[in-house]
């Protein structure tokens, strides 16, 4: 099975990431696209969540089923389709599935990793098998945190071993190098990386405004939810057609980012 999902055809590609089983702000993402749908009239529309939907964090106030919810409103959307990515909450829960089918006592994981006690074992076995990356016509590639390591082409995207998938879901200190994420993009001939899973603290003050931060015009990271303070909470429109130049620059000016704060 692949693990590459490959969006062609032209339309808009509708971004989010990081719900953490924020089953309210979800709903409010997807209001917002059915708002730009109506306004820019797409000749296709579909949505990606990079990652870690799964695992509310117990600080913060959402539905302890939120992430249950969020999975089950993905598989009855009928406004368009939507499509997720393996964060790395995704891979823990599977890594953890594992590891007590084995024997092994995991008791003390469950704080962080809470949707392993309430996703039932046939859809676990769903989570193992998503894919971890995606790449668009107009050359934007976008995973969870990270880029596959130096040396590897396009083609470890569909069928990555585990050391790249656990570079795609954790991410490493090199994706921030703006030489190393030239190199790497120029390896996998693409233009621009988009991901999640970094806190944007991490970026002061950069991202206050925008929600986002650009690494080297090429490499963009924006929440939709956890971890966006002192950010602002995003989702990001993707148009397929359109040749971009500098992408954080056109979205602003297109219209294309959705604010959910």
């Amino acid at each position: 099975m692949a693990r590459n999902l490959v969006y062609y055809g032209g339309g808009y590609l509708y971004v989010s990431t990081d719900w953490h089983g924020d089953y309210s702000l979800f709903q409010e993402w997807i209001e917002k696209v059915n708002e730009h749908i109506k306004r820019k009239k797409p000749s296709l529309a579909r949505a990606l969540i990079l990652g870690d939907i799964t695992n509310p964090k117990k600080d913060e106030d959402v539905l302890t089923n939120g992430d249950i919810e969020i999975i089950n409103a993905i598989e009855r959307n009928t406004s368009f389709p939507i499509n997720f990515l393996m964060g790395n909450h995704e891979r823990g829960l599977n890594i953890l599935a594992n590891l007590k089918k084995e024997g092994h006592d995991i008791q003390r994981y469950l704080t962080k990793f809470n949707a392993l006690t309430r996703i039932k074992p046939d859809y676990l076995g769903k989570l193992e098998h998503l894919p971890t990356s995606a790449t668009t016509e107009n050359g934007i590639i976008l995973t969870h945190a990270g880029l596959p390591a130096i040396g590897r082409g396009i083609e470890y995207l569909f069928e990555p071993e585990e050391e790249d998938i656990d570079r795609i879901t954790e991410g490493a200190d090199e994706d921030f190098d703006p030489q190393k994420i030239q190199i790497k993009l120029n390896e996998l001939g693409i233009k621009y990386s988009i991901s999640g899973h970094t806190p944007l603290a991490r970026f002061i003050p950069e991202c206050q405004k925008s929600g986002m931060v650009a690494i080297n015009n090429r490499r963009i990271i924006f929440t939709s939810n956890d971890g966006y303070s002192p950010g602002r909470k995003t989702g990001l429109c993707i148009n397929l057609q359109k040749d971009y130049q500098n992408l954080v620059d056109e979205l602003k000016a297109d219209g294309d980012i959705t604010y959910l704060d």
